[in-house]
């Protein structure tokens, strides 16, 4: 078992300068997702309307049409690649409609992107009832997704459910499983940080398939759950 449960009780982490940082990172994480929708995606989408205009205009003689057809899908792929970038950056379906939704989008996301075949179930829990937590669960399954990527994993499942008064976050990744040995690297120390900072709970270990399991836990202090 590489992590333990961290913090456990009822009450949230003092504030540190840590938890400061990230609070900051958030807020230009937040920015730099407005401006990539505002502005590089709206371009890149205009320029497309015009190639694919131009591609079906019976003017325009067949081979170049065929060169222009093919760089308007390759504008069209630039920009669904940015509006992924913006979602992951912050995901506005976090805001908008809760946890669950944004686990589910962030899931599809990166599944496109990286080849990984990623399942989400989520069941009825949409929040936790506090939007700190909220964001902390979502970052920590972006994080083992990302670990899980670059440990060549082939596929991965996020669940999401209440469980002894609390909103539980599971993350198993079929790939190179935990080493105990090992010093933590970035991603799980932001991880822990991120629990940390909301009272919350983490766990990393080996699961029975030899699968890396990541595990995290919040209270539930008012917990929503998705309409039915």
């Amino acid at each position: 078992m590489t992590g333990a449960g961290l913090g456990g009780g009822a009450r949230r982490a003092r504030p540190t300068a840590t938890h400061a940082l990230q609070a900051e990172i958030e807020q230009q994480r937040r920015w730099l997702a407005d401006r990539i929708n505002e502005e590089p995606v709206q371009i890149l989408a205009h320029v497309t309307r015009i190639l694919h205009s131009l591609a079906e205009d019976p003017g325009t003689p067949a081979d170049t049409a065929r060169d222009v057809d093919r760089a308007g899908r390759l504008t069209l792929e630039a920009g669904e690649r940015l509006r992924r970038m913006a979602r992951e950056l912050r995901p506005p379906l976090l805001d908008d409609v809760g946890l669950g939704a944004a686990l589910r989008q962030f899931a599809a996301d990166f599944s496109a992107e990286s080849g990984v075949e990623v399942e989400a179930d989520t069941g009825q829990v949409s929040s936790s009832g506090d939007p700190a937590a909220d964001l902390a669960l979502l970052r920590v399954a972006q994080a083992a997704l990302q670990k899980a990527g670059s440990s060549f994993a082939s596929r991965a499942r996020i669940e999401l459910h209440t469980e002894g008064g609390r909103v539980r976050l599971r993350v198993a990744a079929a790939g190179a499983p935990p080493d105990p040995a090992a010093e933590p690297g970035p991603r799980l120390l932001e991880m822990r940080q991120r629990m940390r900072g909301v009272g919350g709970r983490l766990e990393v270990r080996r699961g029975e398939d030899g699968s890396t399991v990541v595990v995290a836990s919040v209270r539930a202090d008012h917990t929503i759950a998705r309409p039915s």
